[in-house]
């Protein structure tokens, strides 16, 4: 959400807010834009402080503003109604139906109450989730794209056992980024020049830097080796030029979030139609044993009645040494 919150347009007038703030507690957001975050009112569909005999810069100039205010509701009411519409979509109601309303439902309830409401209930990460998010840090070298995506790796999961209350140490990452580039193998003037470094020397920061450098000194290589037939060609490094990201309107904003709301609630419907043909099976698979059962004592029985017939039916006279002709049987 924070992510395509902060890619939107607002604030067209003082650039001092973003919408991040529909989500983010109020104390995170003073942390990085120093004021709270405003809740708009509804402007008017002109502004009345133009006056009548105002000159045409100044008219031009409050046209624009109001405009400009006009602008942000409208972001502001698609963002503030879709992030709401997310959450119901990914969260079971279950989880909400608390804040529900008799009458209007969900409607008067932010996005942020229901975040927060979903924080307050969370049992958060527990010592064993902590333990074994640690067990899996150990792991993140294997599929990492690169040493930039293996650092973010790290860093992402300490940040999430941070908000959990279970912090992982700067020297917790460092023991297991090191560990994992000497088991490897992968750098070995970089685990050399890392090794010779003095204890204090070991941190966090260093790490990342020594080993950002020598990524970029590879990178560089394979780049000047790509397509040719030397070992690593395949993996050759290739830029693409950046693309300036086009302004968002609120009617693509809100197609965003349809669009994620839309593969949340269609995961689910996958995985409950699965859940169900489960079910269907396994009914038809007793239903298969239940038959075959029946059918078996039924060929039973028709055996044992066969049998018994045999016995009853007298054996027909023959002459010994003599066979009986074809038709003659009576």
């Amino acid at each position: 959400l924070v992510k395509l919150l902060l890619i939107v347009p607002y604030d067209e007038t003082n650039g001092k807010h973003d919408l991040v703030g529909l989500v983010l507690e109020k104390a995170d957001y003073v942390n990085v834009y120093v004021a709270a975050f405003p809740l708009p009112t509804r402007p008017t569909i002109y502004d009345a402080n133009i006056q009548d005999e105002a000159k045409a810069p100044v008219r031009a100039r409050m046209e624009a503003e109001h405009q400009a205010r006009i602008n942000d509701y409208c972001l502001y009411v698609a963002a503030e109604r879709d992030v709401q519409r997310f959450v119901l979509a990914v969260i079971e109601d279950t989880w909400v139906c608390e804040l529900k309303h008799s009458t209007t439902f969900y409607t008067q309830v932010r996005g942020i109450s229901l975040l927060a409401h979903l924080q307050s209930i969370c049992s958060g990460l527990h010592a064993l989730d902590a333990l074994a998010l640690q067990n899996e840090m150990k792991g993140f070298h294997v599929t990492a794209e690169g040493i930039p995506e293996y650092i973010n790796a790290l860093e992402d999961s300490q940040k999430r056992s941070a908000r959990a209350g279970q912090p992982i140490t700067e020297i917790t990452l460092v023991m297991i980024a090191s560990n994992a580039m000497l088991t490897t193998g992968q750098f070995p003037r970089a685990n050399d020049d890392w090794e010779e470094l003095r204890a204090l020397e070991r941190t966090w920061a260093k790490w990342k830097a020594l080993s950002r450098d020598v990524d970029k000194k590879v990178k560089i290589k394979l780049k000047a080796a790509g397509g040719s037939d030397q070992p690593g060609a395949a993996n050759a490094v290739m830029y693409e030029p950046l693309v300036e990201t086009p302004a968002v309107d609120a009617a693509a904003f809100e197609g965003y979030f349809e669009n994620l709301a839309a593969v949340a609630v269609n995961e689910k419907a996958v995985l409950e139609q699965l859940v169900a043909a489960n079910a269907t099976l396994n009914t038809t698979n007793a239903e298969l044993s239940a038959t075959v059962a029946r059918l078996s004592k039924e060929n039973q029985n028709l055996q044992c009645e066969c049998t018994a017939a045999r016995k009853k039916t007298p054996a027909a006279a023959a002459v010994p040494g003599r066979p009986r002709p074809i038709g003659h049987g009576k």
